[in-house]
């Protein structure tokens, strides 16, 4: 038997790795466009993203405006906000946290 079948179902893996994520973003982040409170922030996978320690973005339900939850190095955020405003266009602002990781 493989390591991974030891480890659970395909889904309970799936969810067991999406909570991890989710665990290393905030509970909630504050809209930038209207200032609503958001609770449901999608967690990204940054394994490529060298620098970047946890990534999600929460959409806004009153006005539809993504908001991200970024942490990293300096690097790191200002690459990802470098990629969100090319991807975006000026409407894209990110509060990124720059931590020493530990």
């Amino acid at each position: 038997m493989g390591e991974a079948k030891r480890r659970g179902s395909l889904e309970a893996r799936t969810q067991d790795a999406l909570a991890r994520l989710r665990a290393a973003l905030p509970d909630s982040v504050k809209c930038n466009n209207c200032g609503a409170e958001l609770h449901e922030i999608l967690p990204l996978d940054v394994q490529g993203m060298e620098g970047m320690r946890a990534a999600g973005v929460a959409v806004c339900t009153l006005c539809s405006h993504d908001t991200w939850a970024v942490d990293g190095t300096p690097d790191a955020l200002r690459k990802f906000q470098q990629f969100l405003e090319e991807e975006h266009g000026g409407a894209a602002v990110s509060s990124g946290v720059a931590r020493k990781p530990t």
